[in-house]
């Protein structure tokens, strides 16, 4: 997304593979990572909705040249993973995949501390995750968490929702506005462009999913203690800051940050001010990686 020449050349300094692996359902998802030599934690990275692995390829090399081996892959229904697009017939589906994911780097190869970073939709699928999983896990990122959609919500849509993705599940509701990204307009024009992007309308089944996804976790947080580190734009117009604001709170964890990037937008990983962003993220996964 953001392949100016250094971004290229720093690439070139890299260890990047991209391929593909099967579900445990048998769909073809498509996987990439990124490596210095000697690691001293792992990252995965899980993307938002609509969205592709490859456009936190610039956040993926930020955090390899500060000794951080990261892996993504493309959600199911997304980018170059197989399914249909954007339809969640589950959510379940995606903490699954993601389960599988980390189940096949360690049976590949032996790992520093693993982190855990989700964006958007993704926060929600590393937060299920990690409340499952929370003996392995070194800890969680998230990005413009959508924990709390129900407040963008009339008091009548999620049980509409609900009704309607039974009955015509596909069926296409509202659409993302490219604007409300970021407020750098090439953020929301590289957007518009890109081929691997869904510019539908949300599937009925996928968004009474994702509001089934919140509540479920809402009701579960107060066992998550992992150290957790939450980031939100506070002019987020997509997923509301006070989801943030939820998520800190009804967390036990003993060791969790709230850092509000004031005025920025729901990308804030596509923000002109994304440098500070990846330092606050970069310091606090070093800070939690090194004894």
């Amino acid at each position: 997304m953001f392949a100016h020449k250094p971004f290229l050349i720093k690439m070139a300094l890299v260890q990047h593979h991209d391929g593909t692996f099967e579900s445990a359902d048998r769909l073809s998802l498509y996987e990439q990572s990124w490596s210095p030599q000697s690691p001293i934690a792992s990252v995965v990275i899980v993307h938002g909705y609509a969205e592709h692995s490859t456009r936190y390829a610039e956040t993926a090399l930020h955090l390899t040249e500060q000794g951080f081996a990261v892996y993504s892959f493309d959600l199911r229904g997304h980018g170059k993973s197989g399914g249909n697009r954007c339809l969640v017939r589950s959510f379940d589906q995606h903490v699954f995949d993601l389960g599988h994911f980390i189940q096949r780097l360690h049976a590949e190869q032996t790992h520093p501390p693993l982190f855990l970073l989700g964006h958007s939709m993704g926060s929600a699928i590393v937060l299920l995750y990690a409340l499952q999983h929370q003996a392995s896990l070194q800890g969680v990122i998230t990005s413009g968490t959508i924990l709390d959609l129900d407040r963008t919500l009339s008091w009548w849509q999620p049980q509409a929702l609900a009704w309607l993705s039974q009955l015509m599940p596909a069926l296409p509701t509202q659409t993302i506005d490219r604007r409300d990204l970021s407020r750098d307009p090439e953020v929301g024009k590289a957007y518009e462009a890109d081929p691997l992007i869904y510019r539908g309308g949300i599937p009925t089944r996928t968004a009474s999913e994702m509001i089934r996804a919140t509540h479920k976790l809402q009701s579960s947080l107060s066992s998550f203690t992992l150290p957790l580190l939450i980031l939100h734009g506070t002019t987020d117009r997509i997923a509301p800051a006070s989801g943030s604001q939820k998520l800190y709170e009804a967390s036990r964890s003993a060791d969790k940050t709230l850092k509000l990037y004031d005025g920025l937008y729901h990308e804030i990983l596509h923000e002109s001010e994304r440098t500070e962003v990846l330092q606050d993220i970069t310091q606090w996964l070093k800070a939690r990686s090194i004894n």
